[in-house]
């Protein structure tokens, strides 16, 4: 019984941890979606989860870095997303949610290209045909 109790204990520790990781609710803030139209200056294949930054036009004709939080590599590879798929000097549309703590950065919902092309959306991932 001792023994049954401490690897309760530690399976719900763990999970605590892993509930953790996975608050994205607590970075990004679903009540403030952002869309932004940008040029790809550089994309991070990274784990726990693949970043793209985009170089965007403000209202007064400087520049502001974006960053948008995607999936992980694996799961963008499984659902038909190569990691050479996006090129720097590319024109791409994110939408998705703001950071909670009003910084340029935000959780992808959806990528678009310049064509039209949706080729990230965090309900489908859809394979791009480029």
């Amino acid at each position: 019984m001792k023994t049954f109790c401490l690897g309760l204990a530690i399976t719900l520790c763990c999970l605590g941890v892993l509930q953790a990781h996975h608050a994205v609710t607590s970075i990004y803030d679903s009540k403030k979606p952002v869309e932004v139209k940008g040029t790809i200056s550089k994309f991070d294949w990274i784990n726990p989860h693949a970043m793209l930054y985009l170089e965007v036009k403000d209202e007064s004709g400087g520049t502001t870095r974006w960053a948008f939080e995607m999936g992980s590599p694996n799961i963008l590879v499984y659902n038909g997303l190569p990691k050479d798929f996006f090129k720097t000097g590319d024109t791409i549309t994110a939408k998705g949610d703001r950071a909670r703590d009003g910084s340029t950065s935000a959780r992808a919902h959806t990528l678009t290209t310049a064509d039209g092309k949706r080729v990230f959306s965090v309900e489908n991932i859809v394979a791009p045909s480029k």
